[in-house]
């Protein structure tokens, strides 16, 4: 019998002919087959999964490459490996256990100049006698070599963006091609922010951005929530002049187009969006308009619109309805997470502003109350406050189920403007308690759980005051006890020139494990168009 082996590359190139069609940056994908991978870790291990579950004691290939190729014939499509590449060739040549799955786990050098090395491509290659070519392909992955706690630079996007959205779309690391949807944003800052109706898509097997398509609207302090089905539900913000919207658009990964769904009951911006675990979506708070900005000499009018109400949309009728009850107190600024019991917390917040008597001039009022949304009754609970009023906060839920709440905007006096802090406090369920402050006072940063051990990584942000913001370039890990500072974003070790960047209202979205896409956001002066691609320690 002629070995697999033998003629795999073979029957690879000659059965182009037929193969689907895919996206391009992904190659085509035959059958069942599958290729992932841990991080490829400086120092550590890689562990890479392939086979076509189903297919037991199969024999399977796992084929790799110096390159993509993405070589396409009329009618037939890319394959997206560079199969013609000298250095291209079988890495592993085994059977599948009795799911059909193989596993390898591969040591890398401590070498941190890894990190600049080009990156390997693979697909996996699996024996399927029910398919017309004989055989299940698998997309192509790559593999980058990264240091932990180190930023790699992706592509630019097509456009700076603050205070956009990026969502991550796909619904499993199955095949490593976690794609990110970033949608509006623009120009300018959390004081003057600039809306578009722009949208592009990050892929991770070239870490570069391809346009999207135009959303119906411009928006800025949108929210965006990818659903069960894959879909990614836009919803609200404000346009140039500041005017909430109530329209909301559902993106449709597969299709590539956008449609029209129902809109809110109320038009709003700078409000969260959570999914349920029954796959609808909850959204609370926000401002209906923001003309002016947070440097309006209106401040107090604008400000005393904050919304205290909350609404959930349907997935299966596509439309809107007001919760039973309002929270118990207006929010803008607020922050809020899901619990593993599918509660949602949502905690301090803008709740308004006062006039200073005599002086003349708009200061924001802040609290500290929190609220549990209760899915079951769908309905708000008021729960423990914080221990001060807090906006601008970070939230994430820890390994132990606690949830942490760090740093934030406060009010200094009624004289001064609204300063940050660097508290940080430990929710039980109960009870909030007093635990180890960040390093810098700061607001405006990204919060999210690490992959590991559900520690809170912490990045960015501003410090200063709300009217005179400086971004910061410090990033830390939180456990819920102690703090540690983390290297300064935007740095590596295996480039040691690479500067480090100031960075607040950007996203940061988790792309596979242990692996985060931080995008845009705004330095000093400018909003940004550079991406990064952050690997835990």
């Amino acid at each position: 019998m002629i070995s697999v082996k033998s003629v795999a590359l073979t029957l690879l190139l000659a059965s182009f002919c037929c193969l689907p069609s895919a996206f391009a940056d992904e190659g085509n994908g035959v059958g069942s087959a599958y290729v992932e991978h841990t991080p490829a870790r400086i120092g550590g291990v890689i562990q890479i999964d392939f086979g076509s579950p189903g297919l037991a004691g199969a024999q399977a290939l796992f084929i790799i490459s110096d390159g993509l190729g993405l070589t396409t014939f009329p009618g037939i499509g890319p394959i997206c490996l560079d199969v013609f590449s000298p250095a291209a060739r079988i890495a592993v040549d085994t059977f599948l256990d009795a799911n059909g799955n193989a596993s390898r786990t591969v040591g890398i050098p401590n070498m941190p100049s890894l990190s600049t090395f080009d990156p390997i491509y693979a697909l996996s290659l699996v024996v399927d006698f029910t398919q017309p070519t004989f055989f299940s392909l698998s997309k192509t992955v790559a593999i980058y070599f990264e240091n932990g706690d180190g930023y790699m630079a992706t592509g630019v996007m097509g456009e700076a963006r603050s205070l956009h959205t990026a969502t991550a779309f796909n619904g499993s690391d199955r095949d490593q091609n976690v794609k990110v949807f970033v949608a509006g944003g623009g120009a300018g800052n959390v004081l003057g922010p600039t809306a578009s109706d722009t949208t592009e898509i990050y892929s991770p097997l070239t870490r570069s951005f391809s346009a999207g398509p135009a959303m119906s609207v411009v928006r800025v302090f949108h929210q965006s929530v990818r659903l069960d089905d894959g879909r990614i539900l836009v919803t609200g913000g404000f346009d140039n002049m500041g005017a909430g919207h109530d329209n909301c658009e559902i993106f449709d990964p597969a299709s590539g187009v956008f449609s029209a769904t129902g809109a809110l009951n109320t038009g709003r911006g700078a409000h969260l969006a959570t999914k349920l675990p029954n796959g609808n979506v909850l959204v609370t708070g926000g401002l209906p308009s923001f003309a002016g900005g947070l440097g309006t000499s209106m401040l107090a009018a604008l400000l005393n619109q904050t919304l205290d109400t909350a609404e959930v949309y349907d997935v299966v009728t596509g439309t809107w309805s007001a919760t039973a009850n309002n929270m118990s107190a207006p929010r803008f600024g607020h922050a809020q997470v899901l619990l593993g019991n599918g509660d949602v917390l949502v905690t301090g917040g803008i709740d308004g502003a006062v006039t200073i008597p005599f002086a003349g001039v708009d200061v924001p009022t802040f609290t500290a109350t929190c609220d549990l949304y209760v899915s079951a009754t769908n309905s708000f609970v008021a729960t423990a406050s914080l221990p001060q009023a807090v906006a601008a906060h970070g939230l994430s839920v820890l390994g132990n189920g606690d949830v942490l709440a760090t740093g934030g905007l406060v009010s200094l006096s009624l004289f001064l403007p609204p300063g940050m802090t660097a508290d940080c406090n430990a929710f039980d369920g109960v009870n909030w308690n007093s635990t180890a402050p960040l390093a810098t006072p700061v607001a405006l940063h990204t919060q999210v759980s690490a992959d590991g051990n559900g520690d809170a990584l912490v990045h960015g942000g501003i410090a200063g005051s709300l009217l005179a913001p400086v971004p910061v370039d410090a990033a830390g890990r939180h456990d819920g006890t102690a703090f540690s500072s983390l290297g300064l974003i935007g740095l590596d070790p295996g480039v040691p020139a690479q500067p480090s960047f100031l960075i607040s209202t950007h996203t940061m979205t988790r792309v596979y494990e242990g692996s985060y896409l931080m995008l845009g956001g705004a330095d000093a002066s400018v909003a940004l168009d550079t991406g990064y691609v952050y690997l835990e320690g």
